[in-house]
């Protein structure tokens, strides 16, 4: 679904990052999405962090990397990687 990718991108990018963090960021729950994200097993937990309450800590896994044909994080697309000529719709006026 559109909100599990829009997480596990955030989880990917942000790693390690908590459920509180990813729910900032999206402005939205993030319960449905990190829960199905876990039991695909594209996400894992990482540990406890030692802020308020010891959230869970999350982050991508093998299965994530395998999936998506990476070896590393450092692979994933950068923002710089991305021109506007890809991503516009129809022709450019001068």
């Amino acid at each position: 679904s559109t909100s599990a990718l829009e997480t596990v991108a955030i989880i990917a990018y942000k790693q390690p990052i908590t459920k509180g963090e990813i729910e900032q960021i999206r402005g939205v729950n993030s319960d449905y999405s990190v829960q199905k994200l876990l039991e695909k097993e594209l996400i894992q937990i990482l540990g406890k962090s030692e802020g308020i309450g010891r959230p869970l800590i999350y982050g991508t896994s093998e299965k994530f990397m395998e999936y998506f044909g990476i070896n590393s994080v450092s692979e994933l697309p950068q923002p710089k990687d991305f021109t506007n000529s890809e991503n516009q719709i129809g022709e450019q006026k001068d």
